[in-house]
């Protein structure tokens, strides 16, 4: 028997084979943020001075960013495997429009408002996801996972002329999901007990993030500090995300 016959038999046979890969963002733009995440509400922002009651809830000033994932499949039937993945989005924060909210109440030429971070959201999600083969090597993706997601907040730095107050909002976490769809294309059989595909995929990914508090530090006008107190006041964000990816996985037979 012909070793490209035995291996194409293999795969065919195995309905265990093992497949993992990497995907990533296309260009850094494959990342939107949607919903809550996106919005720039002030009236639900930890906020100095700001008009308007302080909430429980935060709104997430989020711009579009980079998204990448790493995963591994393992077959359990023809067309069925369980995939894990690890989901990673780097989101920039409106400052910008933060900042336009705040000199609405405080002059423009001694106050603003900026960040000196961006958002980093990991999932660590599981679940079933369909190959279903297509002629010419294509095939469908579909992809439905659960689990766990840590988030970030940006910190708030807010300057006026009597000094800075930054607003340090703690780690977050919670449940979230990813439902994703899109299409494969193998390559023909190489030499060897490997194959590579190659996948666009667009996915759909929601969190419900708690934050367990946050910390004001408050420095004067000549940087010293002055007082840093911390609030034990729970704070929840959804973030929804909508992901365009393009990746590359090895298949190992």
């Amino acid at each position: 028997m012909a070793q490209n016959d035995f291996l194409q038999k293999s795969r065919s046979d195995d309905p265990k084979s093992l497949t993992f890969g990497y995907d990533y963002g296309l260009n850094g733009i494959s990342s939107f943020p949607l919903g809550d995440f996106a919005k720039t509400t002030q009236s639900t922002l930890p906020k100095k001075g700001l008009i308007g009651p302080d909430t429980n809830k935060l709104n997430g000033y989020a711009k579009k960013g980079f998204h990448y994932d790493v995963y591994v499949t393992y077959k359990i039937k023809k067309d069925l495997n369980f995939i894990f993945a690890i989901y990673g989005d780097q989101n920039n924060y409106n400052a910008d429009a933060l900042n336009t909210q705040f000199l609405q109440y405080y002059p423009s030429a001694t106050s603003a408002v900026t960040t000196g971070s961006n958002y980093y959201i990991v999932q660590y999600v599981a679940g079933p996801y369909l190959d279903i083969p297509l002629p010419a090597n294509f095939g469908i993706e579909i992809k439905a996972m659960a689990g766990y997601t840590t988030a970030n907040y940006p910190g708030l730095f807010y300057i006026t002329l009597p000094g800075t107050e930054i607003y340090t909002i703690q780690k977050g976490s919670g449940f979230g999901y990813t439902f994703g769809t899109g299409m494969k294309y193998t390559l023909p059989d190489l030499d060897g007990p490997v194959g590579l595909g190659f996948h666009i995929n667009i996915n759909y990914s929601a969190s419900n993030i708690t934050y367990p508090g946050y910390n004001v530090t408050t420095y004067d006008a000549a940087g010293n500090y002055v007082a840093g107190y911390t609030y034990h006041v729970p704070k929840t964000m959804a973030v929804s995300i909508l992901q365009v990816t393009f990746g590359v996985s090895v298949e190992l037979f």
